[in-house]
């Protein structure tokens, strides 16, 4: 059952591949300098005052199809914290996800 998740995951990265650079979703560059955290999940970059950028790898899915799923999941009933699928970033050979979610302080 791993190796056939595995198989899928790959096949469907391929997949995602071709559509992002078809589609010209890809995101050519991230400011580093803006970098502000990083959870097991994802990677934050401050983004223009108001939002932060997020890199997501979707590592904890067990496809992209499902972490998609997740992000509609969270702004349907989060709506305070919704996420905007910007397009996607590779860097070396792992593709993330970038979203735009509004920056909060906490108080």
């Amino acid at each position: 059952m791993v190796e056939e998740s595995e198989f899928f995951r790959k096949q469907e990265t391929e997949i995602l591949i071709t559509y992002n650079t078809e589609q010209n979703l890809w995101i050519r560059e991230i400011n580093i300098e803006n970098y502000i955290s990083q959870g097991a999940e994802q990677k934050v970059y401050l983004d223009d005052g108001k939002n932060v950028l997020k890199l997501n790898d979707a590592i904890f899915y067990a496809s992209w199809t499902d972490y998609f799923h997740n992000l509609l999941l969270n702004n349907y009933f989060f709506p305070d914290t919704a996420y905007e699928l910007l397009g996607f970033y590779q860097e070396e050979n792992t593709i993330y996800a970038v979203v735009r979610q509004a920056f909060i302080r906490a108080t």
